[in-house]
């Protein structure tokens, strides 16, 4: 009998808690539907997360156990799946649940970007190349093709790696280009490091890729880098070196072109390689 009394205790207790965290996982779907996540602490949106992953259990310890072992939200949607299940309370599924929910991010932000969009600015460019490689964990180059219009008409992925490991990449660009009777191009790649100042080998591959497009009358507008939703424009970097600030740089169209000191009118990305590759050549 008191062994009967003691186990019926205990079910009051569970059952008190079952109602206790069932009123929490709906006040938190609640706050979610009028709020979105921006007032959300990040153990609190994984907490949210992992309710459709685990539907019985008090999520917010495994939360903050996430958080402990890969330091921020980032660090947790960047984990493996075999490293996911290392931390207490995450089973495989929980774990795949995690990752599909990154994958189906990335597919979103890239499905948007398959509309027809007008690429005017450095700021298009950079915004265009941020959601094109949102949550890429390797380096990756991609080409993107624009009509007569600015319209992104299609961008193919050029490889996985960077620029200076192969010496084909100026080929590849052009079959993409000419493949998809592009007029203008735009070269686009990503640093997972989270820095986007161009490397040395980033600024030379960045002249010999110009030089092999020139050839065909083509327009390379820019090459952009991203890193962490930042990014780097090597047009935009003209404008500024012409002591232009900038956000006034990032704003300015390609059509526009940009002043040169030395010949006193505006030229485009393409006549500046040009005119890089004339000086190389005569000092030689």
């Amino acid at each position: 009998m008191p062994c009967s009394h003691k186990s019926n205790i205990n079910i009051l207790i569970y059952m008190k808690r079952g109602v206790m965290h069932a009123g929490h996982r709906d006040r938190l779907r609640e706050r979610f539907e009028k709020e979105g996540l921006d007032g959300f602490q990040d153990h609190e949106v994984l907490e949210l997360m992992l309710f459709y992953a685990i539907p019985r259990k008090d999520t917010n310890p495994t939360a903050h156990m996430l958080l402990n072992e890969f330091g921020s939200l980032t660090g947790v949607f960047e984990a493996s799946v075999a490293d996911l299940i290392k931390v207490e309370g995450i089973g495989k599924n929980t774990a795949v649940f995690i990752k599909l929910c990154v994958e189906i991010m990335k597919k979103y932000r890239t499905d948007k970007l398959k509309k027809a969009t007008k690429i005017l600015t450095m700021k298009d460019a950079g915004e265009y190349a941020c959601e094109l490689l949102f949550a890429a964990r390797d380096e990756q180059v991609w080409v993107l093709c624009l009509n007569m219009k600015s319209e992104a008409i299609a961008c193919e992925k050029i490889c996985d790696g960077s620029l200076k490991e192969s010496p084909v990449y100026p080929r590849k660009i052009v079959s993409v280009a000419l493949k998809h009777n592009a007029a203008k191009i735009i070269l686009l790649h990503n640093h997972p490091g989270g820095v986007v100042k161009p490397s040395k080998e980033d600024i030379e591959a960045t002249m010999t890729i110009l030089g092999t497009v020139r050839t065909l009358d083509m327009d390379m507008l820019d090459h952009i880098i991203t890193s962490d939703n930042k990014f780097f424009s090597f047009a935009a970097k003209q404008f500024i070196d012409q002591k232009l600030d900038k956000d006034s740089a990032y704003a300015c169209q390609y059509e526009d072109g940009f002043l040169d000191e030395d010949i006193g009118h505006k030229i485009t990305f393409k006549q500046v390689s040009r005119k890089k590759s004339s000086k190389n050549g005569n000092a030689r």
